[in-house]
């Protein structure tokens, strides 16, 4: 055989290869879409049955305010830089949770209480700090998010009642 027409052939079989994968790929797109369009758009997250129970961490007044953080983390020490010029204006008591020793912070705010809770921060350990939680009374969060800003966290607190619109 020629090895021009070998080229041809060996090229062709190639170009078929490709279309054939292509489809392939087009249809696995067409099913996700038809998965995705049946699947239920709204969830909320208090419907899962796991529930974030913090009960060494709530205080018997009412709600608590609880940051969860780490120190080598830049967010988390803005957060709580927040927390603690917020003080005076938060209607609940807000504390830091963490798994890293207190000294590990170095520098931080007599107003706010560090708890290091290992049982805590488990139940947590899978969400990438900082996490905001508000605990009722009993301990359990009615509220977990993770803000991506300073101000995020400025008007959660304010929509969950914690704090005084003056606050931000």
């Amino acid at each position: 055989m020629d090895p021009l027409i070998a080229l041809v052939v060996l090229s062709w079989l190639a170009i078929v290869v490709l279309y054939l994968g292509l489809a392939a790929v087009l249809r696995e797109v067409r099913m996700l879409r038809r998965e995705v369009a049946t699947a239920t758009t709204s969830w909320d997250p208090r419907e899962v049955d796991e529930v974030v129970s913090m009960p060494g961490l709530a205080c018997s007044g009412g709600p608590t305010l609880v940051l969860a953080a780490d120190s080598s983390c830049p967010m988390c020490r803005l957060l709580t830089a927040t927390l603690a010029e917020q003080h005076a204006q938060l209607d609940a008591p807000a504390l830091v949770l963490g798994y890293q020793a207190r000294e590990e912070w170095g520098e931080l705010d007599e107003r706010l209480r560090y708890v290091q809770d290992e049982d805590a921060w488990q139940q947590i350990a899978h969400l990438s700090p900082p996490v905001l939680l508000l605990l009722d009374k009993s301990g359990a969060a009615r509220e977990v998010t993770m803000p991506s800003s300073r101000d995020e966290a400025l008007v959660l607190m304010q929509q969950w009642g914690v704090a005084r619109s003056s606050a931000r």
